[in-house]
């Protein structure tokens, strides 16, 4: 029925399999509220997502994804986490994604008139991840996102960090957003995780941490930095400095 409503509360969706919305697959419905939910361990099969919003319904319609959590969900090649078409406005609020894993995927794949983020993380996800792929008619930004790397991983300085470009003949407005971390390697360390924020009318804050060397008196290993026998440590900006104790300690 093209004239209802539904409104999911304080769900738990885990462990299902499909191609097309294998944890949510929702049609002809023109006002969708998802508030309070988990989609946990969803398998979206080959090229297909773990939710599918379809609207068919002209005019007003309108797609609330409001404190939902998204964890150790898994894409299948050039999978989705999120399809969304015909919706007159979309707003992401309030929501953590994390520990997806499989090959290149989008987070989130939408074409519809209003796009709104606020408040939304994304947290130890894979590489080669685009978040957003995105043809709107306007963009709203408000402290909205942030990417975080997993412990002891560093954030790449990506050209294609932030694209956005205005489709002057459609009018439309396209977006792609994505980032790549890695973890240190042998015995270099890293003491912050990277992090990519950005919000309405600022400059995104990229900082891009890189690994060090592991220091005298440090023991390094898969990134992580521990202090050897008699040594103390702290930290000074990015870095860790040990010092020895004196002998009678």
């Amino acid at each position: 029925n093209i004239n209802c409503r539904a409104k999911f509360s304080n769900n738990n969706f885990r462990s299902n399999q499909a191609e097309k919305g294998s944890a949510m697959h929702i049609v002809n419905t023109y006002q969708i509220f998802i508030v309070n939910v988990t989609i946990f361990a969803n398998i979206a099969k080959h090229k297909g997502s773990v939710m599918l919003i379809f609207i068919s319904k002209p005019g007003k319609s309108t797609l609330e994804i409001s404190n939902v959590s998204f964890a150790r969900n898994m894409i299948e090649k050039d999978g989705h986490v999120i399809i969304v078409h015909g919706v007159t406005s979309c707003n992401v609020v309030y929501s953590r994604i994390e520990d997806i894993v499989g090959v290149p995927h989008t987070f989130i794949s939408i074409q519809s008139g209003k796009l709104y983020f606020h408040r939304v993380i994304f947290f130890k996800l894979d590489t080669n991840i685009i978040i957003i792929d995105a043809i709107i008619s306007e963009l709203a930004l408000f402290k909205a996102i942030e990417f975080a790397c997993p412990f002891f991983s560093y954030l790449h300085e990506h050209e294609d960090l932030l694209q956005e470009q205005l489709c002057l003949k459609t009018g439309c407005y396209s977006l792609k957003l994505s980032y790549e971390c890695s973890k240190c390697t042998g015995t270099s360390y890293i003491a912050h995780s990277g992090m990519w924020s950005k919000e309405k009318n600022e400059v995104p804050d990229l900082k891009v941490r890189y690994c060090h060397e592991c220091p005298l008196g440090g023991r390094c290993f898969d990134g992580k930095i521990t202090s050897l026998p008699n040594y103390w440590g702290y930290s000074s900006g990015t870095k860790m400095i040990f010092i020895k104790c004196p002998s009678q300690y």
